[in-house]
C-alpha cells in the first residue's frame, strides 16, 4: 500500500511526497503537480517522468511505476536516456540535412572573419553536398553517403575535397548538440573515418584554382568589354586589380581614394587580417565611373538590380555564361602571378605584394609595407595595359 491518498493530491504543499518504491509527487506550484519515477542505474540516479497530476491518476501513476520498475530490475533498462534516444530518431527522421546545414551557417557567420565565408560553405555545399544529401534526415547519413560525395574530388581538388568533409563533419556536429541525431551514432564524416575509405591524397598536393592562360586573358577583357552589365564590370575590376571576387563584391564607395587613385580594403575582409592598399590605374578607375553610372545610390560598388551587394556567385555564373567553364575568378590571381614571371622583369616580391600574399620573412615584409607601394602602382599599369 502506497503513502498517498488520491484525496491528497490537490492538497499537498510545495515540494516531492513519496508514494513508495520509486514514486513521487513533484509539486512545483498550487496548479503544477506531475508524477515521477526516480530509479538508481550504475550507482546513478535518474527521474523518469510519468505525467501530468491532473491527467494521470495515482492507480495509473502506480502502475505506470510498477512497469518501469521492472525494465530497471530485470532488463537493466536506463529509462531516461532510451526516451531521449527515441526523441532523437524521431527529430532525424524530419530534421534534413539542409535545414540543419543553413542553421549552422546562420549561427556562426557573425564570428566568421570577411562577409565571404559565409558564402563560400553555402556554394560548396550547393555544389558539392545538397545534391546528394540536402533532402536526407540528417540522423539517417552515413559514411557510405560521405565517401560518395567526397570520392570524384578528393585527389582531382584535394582542398576542396578537405574543405568539404570538415564542412560536413561540423554540420553533424552541430546537428547532434542540437538533438536532430543520435549523440550514440559516430560522425559519418569524421577524418579517421572517411580517409580509410578514400585514396590517399599526394603528399603536399594542393589543388589549384583552374586559371585562364594569361595569352588569352586581353581577349576575354575585350569580351568583358562588350558586356553591359554590373558582373562584368566586377569581373573587370577584379582581374584588373588582381583581388580576391569576395574582397571585389564587398568593395564599398568609402574604400576608394580618387585623389590617390587607391582602393583600402579593410583587415576584416583580407584573408591575412591586414588592411591591404590597392593601386588604381586607370582602366581600373574607368570600371568605377561605368558602375557608378548604374548605382549611384548604395555604399557598395557592385550591387544588383535589387541594390544590394553582388554576390561572388553571380560573376562565377556569369564566368561561365561568358564561356570560361574551365576557368575560376580565382584563377584570374594566378594568370597574373604567370605573367608577371615569365612576361616580365617585375620581380617575385613585388607581385606577392601586389596580390596580399604575406611574406615569410618578417624584416622584408616591414620593409615591403613601407616602399613597394609606387613599385605596385608601375607594375599594375603593366598588367592593365596587357589586358586591356
Amino acid at each position: 500500500m502506497g503513502k498517498l491518498r488520491q484525496t491528497d493530491i490537490n492538497l499537498l504543499p510545495v515540494g516531492s511526497h513519496g508514494d513508495g518504491d520509486g514514486l513521487y509527487l513533484l509539486v512545483q506550484s498550487a496548479t503544477s503537480r506531475s508524477w515521477a519515477y526516480r530509479y538508481s542505474l550504475n550507482n546513478k540516479q535518474h527521474w523518469a517522468g510519468l505525467g501530468p497530476a491532473n491527467g494521470v491518476s495515482l492507480a495509473q501513476a502506480r502502475r505506470l511505476r510498477d512497469q518501469l520498475r521492472a525494465e530497471v530490475r530485470g532488463n537493466k533498462v536506463d529509462i531516461v536516456a532510451e526516451r531521449r534516444r527515441e526523441r532523437q530518431a524521431a527529430n532525424a527522421k524530419t530534421v534534413t540535412f539542409a535545414e540543419v546545414a543553413e542553421s549552422y551557417i546562420s549561427a556562426q557567420a557573425s564570428q566568421w572573419r570577411g562577409d565571404g565565408s559565409a558564402h563560400q560553405w553555402r556554394q560548396s555545399l550547393g555544389a558539392y553536398v545538397l545534391p546528394r544529401i540536402g533532402g536526407m534526415p540528417v540522423g539517417e547519413i552515413t559514411r557510405s553517403h560521405v565517401i560518395a560525395i567526397l570520392d570524384p574530388i578528393w585527389i582531382t581538388k584535394p582542398d576542396t575535397g578537405r574543405r568539404v568533409r570538415a564542412r560536413i563533419e561540423s554540420i553533424i556536429d552541430w546537428a547532434v548538440a542540437r538533438g536532430h541525431r543520435s549523440e550514440e551514432l559516430a560522425n559519418p564524416a569524421a577524418r579517421r573515418l572517411i580517409e580509410m575509405g578514400l585514396p590517399k591524397q599526394p603528399k603536399n598536393g594542393k589543388a589549384h584554382h583552374a586559371a585562364l592562360p594569361y595569352a588569352d586573358v586581353p581577349a576575354f577583357m575585350r569580351e568583358l568589354k562588350s558586356e553591359k552589365t554590373m558582373t562584368a564590370l566586377a569581373l573587370r575590376f577584379a582581374v584588373l586589380t588582381a583581388a580576391r571576387i569576395g574582397e571585389v563584391t564587398n568593395a564599398r564607395w568609402s574604400e576608394i581614394d580618387r585623389v590617390e587613385a587607391a582602393w583600402t580594403i579593410p583587415a576584416e575582409r583580407m584573408k591575412s587580417g591586414r588592411a591591404h592598399r590597392v593601386p588604381l590605374t586607370q582602366q581600373a578607375l574607368d570600371v568605377l565611373d561605368r558602375a557608378a553610372a548604374f548605382n549611384r545610390q548604395s555604399e557598395y560598388i557592385f550591387v544588383n538590380a535589387s541594390g544590394k551587394p553582388l554576390t561572388p556567385m553571380a560573376c562565377w555564373i556569369a564566368l561561365r555564361r561568358l564561356g570560361e567553364d574551365d576557368a575560376t575568378i580565382h584563377g584570374f590571381r594566378s594568370a597574373f602571378k604567370d605573367w608577371c614571371r615569365e612576361e616580365t622583369d617585375f620581380d617575385g616580391e613585388l607581385s606577392e605584394a601586389a596580390l596580399a600574399h604575406v611574406l615569410k620573412d618578417q624584416t622584408e615584409a616591414a620593409y615591403a609595407r613601407g616602399t613597394l607601394f609606387g613599385k605596385r602602382r608601375r607594375l599594375m599599369e603593366a598588367w592593365a595595359d596587357y589586358c586591356e
